[in-house]
């Protein structure tokens, strides 16, 4: 955000996309948890990741590369262990740490795992949609921030199109500050609002 002013969408392990204007209108999508919405994070990738190992086993997807990739990370043999590995933690950042091998079975040319970067790269662009509307801006910066997008990362690639087709009007730039220091200032903002 130059000034301030614009849009940070961050995706790592969550996602959110926030945003503000010059005299000091503030807007929001995302951010609302893993348990009901997560859109273009690790975990979403993660959780597709084995949504589409699991769906091969059934027959009811596509074999993929995924499925040899996730029982390599996790060190498990079968689907049963597997499924116990899935559940056996309620920390998101283990299903989250599966998002890398979403990438890296896509750099293959795995057709699931580019359909799932494809999927979230859309749902990351409709939470800049989002923001886009709330502010009512003609033109409006937008930065990346976090593992999956400050990266050069086929999501990163395919949001970036994504957004250049949809909403021209909003221009990737590069953050005048890490996530930290920006989420430290939009607090701080919020904090003189009340």
């Amino acid at each position: 955000m130059s000034g301030g002013t614009g849009c940070i969408l961050i995706a790592g392990t969550g996602s959110i996309c926030t945003g503000i204007t010059e005299d000091g209108k503030t807007a929001r999508a995302g951010g609302w948890g893993h348990l009901i919405d997560d859109v273009g994070s690790g975990y979403a990738l993660g959780r597709d990741a084995l949504t589409a190992v699991v769906r091969a086993q059934d027959g009811r997807g596509a074999k993929t590369v995924l499925t040899d990739l996730v029982q390599k990370a996790w060190k498990v043999e079968n689907i049963g262990q597997l499924i116990a590995e899935t559940y056996s933690t309620a920390d998101k950042s283990h299903i989250a740490s599966l998002s890398p091998l979403v990438e890296q079975a896509g750099r293959q040319g795995d057709v699931k795992a580019l359909a799932i970067i494809e999927e979230n790269a859309v749902e990351l662009t409709e939470l800049a949609a989002a923001v886009y509307r709330q502010l009512g801006k003609k033109e409006l910066g937008i930065s990346l921030l976090g593992g999956l997008l400050s990266h050069e990362t086929l999501l990163r690639e395919k949001f970036i199109r994504e957004l250049a087709v949809r909403l021209p009007q909003m221009k990737v730039k590069d953050p005048d500050m890490d996530a930290a220091a920006g989420a430290a200032l939009w607090a701080f903002r919020m904090m003189q609002k009340r």
